[in-house]
């Protein structure tokens, strides 16, 4: 269990936050969060490898958290990139590898299509094709999004992408290489995986899925990477392990993170408005009105239920 204290403990708090916010962090975007961890790299490698059995690397320029899921099945996808958007997306992290420092969309169109005419297992990219193209730029800006391409200001001042959609533009972006290598968060390297299953492998070290380490591990990821972890979606292994150790297990977080967990009978979530990213809709009419509706209408059914049953 975590027993940092003092300024040192609010320092990891602050680093462990970051990572777990932009498990990527860069000098050049963020370089206070970056000299955090610097400042305190052993302390937080040490709480991911124990207590996620995430990896931590840091170099000179950036430190990045391979994060692994602890189940993909519930996942975010309301805000995730497509199946066909994330093929590209390693496709472009391929091609990157032999670009120079700078390309363009152009470039990438090409080298793409080149790769994937070249593999049976992926559908050949045609950037004759509005869709191919659109979801090319999907892909780009993800990694743009991720400071592994910058976009050039006078291009997009020009919506030179949208154009580029449209037909008739194209791009000019600067390559961050050592953000490419970076990018992909696997617990094998995908080069050496026999099957995709292995590259969501959860424990590379640890081959029982029933072991305390590995339940730990996962109830954790589930507790700090999910809005909420309910005790129904666990397997059988989960549920005992959980409901004997709900309450270490949230103090671990709450320690570490400088957060609170609220445990009710049917799981447990993490209330925090920074590290969400499923803001409370308080900035738009639309979503709030459907909150109040929604409240309304679960007090109305909750009248209509005691009439029943008051004789």
């Amino acid at each position: 269990m975590t027993t940092w204290r003092g300024h040192d403990a609010a320092e990891r708090q602050d680093a462990i936050r970051a990572l777990l916010a932009t498990p990527l962090l860069t000098r050049t975007d963020k370089p206070q969060e970056l000299a955090l961890v610097r400042r305190h790299y052993v302390a937080v490698r040490t709480w991911f490898e124990t207590q996620l059995g995430w990896r931590l690397d840091l170099d000179r320029d950036c430190a990045r958290l391979y994060k692994v899921p602890a189940d993909i099945r519930f996942a975010h996808v309301n805000d995730a990139p497509t199946g066909r958007q994330a093929a590209l997306v390693c496709m472009v992290l391929a091609v990157l590898e032999d670009c120079d420092e700078q390309t363009d969309i152009t470039e990438l169109a090409e080298r793409i299509t080149t790769s994937t005419t070249a593999e049976p297992a992926v559908r050949t990219f045609d950037a004759t094709r509005y869709t191919d193209r659109a979801d090319l730029v999907a892909a780009i800006r993800l990694l743009c999004h991720h400071r592994v391409l910058t976009a050039d200001e006078r291009a997009e001042r020009a919506g030179q992408e949208r154009h580029y959609i449209d037909g008739g533009g194209n791009a000019l972006y600067t390559v961050h290489h050592r953000n490419a290598a970076l990018m992909l968060a696997s617990p094998i390297p995908p080069s050496q995986a026999t099957a995709a299953d292995e590259l969501l492998r959860q424990d590379v070290c640890c081959s029982d899925d029933r072991s305390p380490h590995h339940l730990r591990h996962q109830l954790l990821r589930r507790l700090i990477d999910e809005p909420a972890l309910y005790v129904e979606d666990l397997t059988h292994d989960e549920e005992a392990y959980y409901l004997h150790h709900h309450h270490e297990l949230a103090t671990t977080v709450e320690k570490a993170l400088n957060t609170r967990v609220e445990i009710r009978d049917e799981g447990a979530a993490v209330i925090d408005d920074d590290l969400t990213d499923l803001p409370f809709p308080d900035t738009s009419t639309r979503p709030y009105a459907a909150l109040l509706l929604a409240d309304a209408l679960w007090h109305e059914e909750e009248r209509t239920l005691r009439r029943r049953i008051t004789p």
